[in-house]
């Protein structure tokens, strides 16, 4: 793994050089890659804190719990996937997270709805979008230390464009779209 990661920055930097060559003197290269690594420490820390808090979460005795009131809600079964894998997205505060707890813990419960699992896929992948950006998201956390603002500067308007948009379209256009086509 470790040489993946080598290989995988050696080949965005040779393709930073070769797209930018003209733009950069060669004398500020190495100026330029060491400012990008040292830009790129804190995104990549707040994402490793944020990914073990997600973690830890799916850890907590509760969480079995959540999920267990997840598998029991009733509703129309076009709607489960929406709703499961929001609330499992929330939770874990990662969209990828929330989608592959809710695709592991309710699988049999998804088979069991009767409907085709390519709705299920793509209702759950559009749903793990939602509410997957509460304040302790690790996108949104990275977004903060980038710009250099505050939750109480932009998370209003980052809500309204993470949240609500996102959430109109899974539950207003996606799934009864998905309920006429299947």
């Amino acid at each position: 793994m470790k040489l993946n990661i080598v290989w995988s920055m050696t080949a965005g930097i040779l393709l930073c050089m070769t797209l930018m060559w003209k733009q950069i003197p060669m004398k500020d290269w190495m100026k330029t890659i060491n400012e990008g690594a040292a830009s790129s420490t804190g995104v990549m820390l707040n994402t490793a804190a944020i990914v073990g808090y997600a973690g830890g979460v799916m850890l907590l005795p509760q969480f079995p719990e959540i999920v267990e009131a997840v598998k029991n809600l009733s509703m129309n079964p076009y709607l489960f996937p929406a709703v499961s894998t929001s609330i499992l997205s929330a939770v874990s505060a990662s969209s990828s997270g929330g989608i592959s707890v809710t695709y592991g813990a309710l699988a049999e419960n998804f088979i069991s709805l009767g409907i085709p699992l390519e709705a299920v896929h793509r209702i759950s992948a559009m749903a793990s979008g939602t509410v997957d950006s509460l304040p302790h998201c690790p996108a949104i956390i990275n977004l903060l230390d980038v710009t250099k603002t505050t939750h109480k500067q932009v998370y209003g308007d980052v809500a309204v464009l993470t949240i609500l948009i996102p959430s109109i379209a899974v539950y207003a256009v996606l799934v009864p779209l998905c309920m006429l086509i299947y």
